[in-house]
């Protein structure tokens, strides 16, 4: 799960290329086990591409702390004063 996950955070940082082959790799020998890692693992990426502060706040407490991802988001997330409010579909 922590392939893509940043090394400073805990992760392994590892080239999306490799995290591609690893669960292709899993998914041979377990395929509920490459689904799991393909799906979740990919979330960590955030980790990697969004602003370092992002990061700093997923993984402050727990670098095991697992990022999740709508992939057909169809909810809106508002902000508001300590927070958001959602609504819609996730």
């Amino acid at each position: 799960i922590r392939l893509l996950q940043p090394e400073k955070h805990g992760g392994l940082e590892v080239h999306p290329r490799e995290f591609a082959e690893t669960v292709m790799a899993t998914a041979a020998l377990d395929p509920a086990a490459g689904w799991v890692n393909g799906v979740v693992g990919v979330c960590q990426l955030v980790g990697m591409h969004a602003d370092p502060r992002v990061g700093d706040e997923i993984w402050a407490d727990d670098v095991d702390t697992w990022v999740a991802s709508p992939y057909a988001p169809q909810g809106v997330a508002v902000p508001t004063d300590g927070g958001y409010i959602f609504t819609g579909r996730w």
